[in-house]
């Protein structure tokens, strides 16, 4: 087979959760590449409703960690947390499936540009959606989605095989 890009495949087979960062925090240069990349995200009737919220901030850190008991890798060294919210009012009722774009996006952009990140959900959880908008400060009809946190990672795993062949169907079940 042909690859227009046989790295940028790599890239993405090669893509891990991690959650242990160095105390070294993404600069902004690197975050301004991670967000041209989450823009590029595809976006359903091109509605387009993502926001991001780059949160680098320890005390805001700590607020999302009272609520959010499942982000803990925000307390793992120094990384960037990106909060992708979207507007409800657009998206055809496809926000969710916008932001999810959006957030592997970013995720893929990071490996790319040589840094780690794991993704930590938000959405539909009310209490996790109902922290993140107190503590944010976001505006009604903006709900937030996924937070991805990213930095310099601490460990590196080998691609595991995830293909199951029993899964995949062809033309029919």
């Amino acid at each position: 087979m042909t690859y227009r890009s046989r790295e940028a495949y790599d890239l993405i087979l090669d893509r891990r959760s991690v959650r242990k960062f160095s105390g070294e925090a993404p600069t902004r240069e690197e975050i301004d590449a991670l967000l041209d990349a989450a823009f590029q995200a595809p976006s359903s009737k091109s509605q387009f409703p993502c926001h991001y919220i780059v949160i680098d901030d320890s005390a805001v850190k700590d607020q999302i960690l009272s609520f959010h008991t499942s982000a803990q890798p925000i307390k793992n060294g120094n990384p960037v947390v990106i909060c992708v919210a979207a507007d409800t009012t657009l998206g055809w009722n496809t926000w969710r499936d916008d932001a999810a774009a959006a957030t592997m996006n970013l995720l893929h952009a990071a490996n790319a540009i040589g840094l780690d990140g794991c993704w930590c959900g938000v959405y539909p959880r009310d209490v996790r959606v109902d922290g993140m908008i107190k503590t944010l400060g976001l505006p009604a009809g903006i709900l937030p989605y996924s937070l991805a946190v990213i930095g310099h990672g601490l460990s590196h795993r080998p691609r595991p095989e995830r293909r199951r062949e029993e899964r995949v169907h062809r033309n029919r079940w």
